[in-house]
């Protein structure tokens, strides 16, 4: 029928000559041929001789058994996210399931009647995304790392992934059901961290946040612990030595032991001991604060590794940090603050910090030493026992003395104008003229105290606080 149609188009033809060739209604001459609306030309009309079609136009395939270009005849046709299926009307349209997707390398997920992505979820932890990657995002329905616990199926983001509930171990003195004597899930957790530390069965362990603080903890056996406090609601798990009787500091790593501390509160010793005792041990601080101790906030020595970062070490009456003889990177971290948040005092035989015999490859670098004080000829802000570079970093307004004389300050603000800090104390402002774009960024941190990026502005900024408008 199609050919006999064809055939009485042509009687209307006049062909003398390209120049001269009428086409039929729906097609138009172009390099001499009769081509439709979508590229195609038909069998029997000039050029179009090529296949029972004709020539089809782009995009479309021939229909033998109409002798009609059309847009698909399988899904094998159809090879873009948002047309991957073939419908029936030998058109591609869009999925509207998974195995509408599944082919030419397509996204594997569909979105019914929208198309083929990466993943189908709404901001959760998705099977169709990777370990490195392993949350769906509701906009974009590409595969992103976690920002939030919830995010996660085991209740945990950790660095952007998701770890398995297998691989954690659950304390939450606050749940009627913990049990120090039990396995440490999610469902049945600990109830003290010491537990958890004495299982051993996994090194990573989640501590959410309780009213009553926990009990001071001990890693000594050579062994491996992560402690990272959960807390979406309430505040940050508090590890304090005054529910113990028989320990004078809240957490004590030794022998060789590995120790890393995220997001919570070693505080609360009022009598001498130091908030965090670290021998030989390696060590590992992020967004932890010390606070409220007797003695000094954190002390370290006799080896190892320590690293602090995005941390706020404050009211330590024996002084802020300690390291002696140990491989410290302190950066992003404030020391001290305005009134009962300054460390030392009458007793203390350093203020903000001291550093002796440091190993190599230790850096301070970025960070804010405010309002500390010690007795006597000993510096208030920082000492240094031998020669150290103190980069990036406020050292301000610290009672007697900033630094020692073999503190060496590079790129760094030491007494001198106001920092110009917001009421919290330690974050920059406008008036931070001091401060912003004045630092270097060799060895700088790649975030702030907040996690802001650095550089914000034209230039890395002095102190732990990186000013973004």
């Amino acid at each position: 029928m199609h050919r006999h149609r064809l055939a009485l188009l042509l009687l209307t033809l006049v062909a003398c000559g390209d120049d001269d060739l009428t086409c039929p209604a729906g097609t138009h001459l172009a390099d001499g041929a009769c081509v439709a609306s979508d590229g195609s030309v038909p069998r029997d009309m000039p050029g179009g001789d090529a296949g029972p079609c004709g020539v089809c136009g782009e995009g479309l395939v021939c229909d033998e058994d109409t002798l009609a270009c059309v847009g698909c005849l399988s899904d094998a046709e159809c090879t873009t996210a948002e047309a991957s299926v073939c419908g029936d009307t030998n058109e591609c349209g869009a999925c509207a399931t998974d195995a509408d997707c599944d082919h030419d390398g397509l996204p594997a997920a569909c979105v019914a009647g929208v198309g083929c992505f990466a993943c189908n979820e709404d901001d959760t932890e998705s099977d169709d995304c990777d370990g490195a990657a392993p949350v769906c995002d509701a906009a974009s329905r590409e595969c992103r790392a976690c920002t939030e616990h919830t995010e996660c199926a085991a209740g945990l983001c950790l660095d952007g992934t998701c770890p398995a509930e297998g691989d954690i171990l659950w304390v939450d003195r606050d749940d009627d059901a913990c049990d120090d004597a039990g396995s440490g899930t999610s469902a049945v957790p600990f109830c003290q961290i010491q537990a958890a530390l004495d299982d051993g069965s996994a090194e990573l362990i989640a501590v959410r946040d309780s009213v009553s603080p926990y009990a001071p903890i001990e890693l000594s056996t050579g062994g491996t612990a992560f402690v990272i406090g959960v807390q979406p609601e309430g505040p940050t798990p508090r590890i304090n030595q005054q529910l113990a009787d028989d320990t004078a500091v809240a957490v004590k790593c030794i022998n060789a032991s590995t120790l890393t501390l995220v997001g919570v509160n070693a505080s609360g010793n009022e009598d001498s001991g130091a908030g965090i005792s670290a021998t030989n041990c390696n060590l590992t601080l992020v967004g932890v604060t010390v606070s409220g101790n007797g003695g000094a906030g954190l002390v370290a020595s006799a080896g190892g590794n320590v690293t602090v970062r995005r941390s706020r070490f404050s009211g330590n009456t024996g002084g802020g940090l300690g390291l002696n003889s140990v491989r410290a990177v302190v950066e992003n971290t404030v020391i001290g603050g305005a009134g009962p948040e300054a460390n030392g005092g009458p007793a203390a035989s350093f203020g903000g910090c001291r550093i002796s015999n440091p190993m190599p490859g230790s850096r301070f670098i970025n960070n804010t030493v405010v309002n500390n004080t010690a007795p006597g000829a000993a510096a208030d802000g920082i000492i240094c026992i031998s020669a150290v570079d103190i980069i990036n970093s406020i050292v301000w307004d610290n009672e007697e003395r900033d630094l020692s004389s073999m503190c060496n300050a590079v790129s760094s603000h030491v007494d001198g104008t106001a920092p110009g800090f917001a009421a919290d104390g330690y974050h920059l402002t406008a008036a931070s003229t001091c401060c912003v774009d004045q630092g270097t960024d060799t060895d700088a941190p790649a975030d702030d105290i907040d996690g802001d990026e650095r550089p914000c502005g034209e230039s890395i900024d002095i102190g732990a606080d990186e000013l973004c408008p």
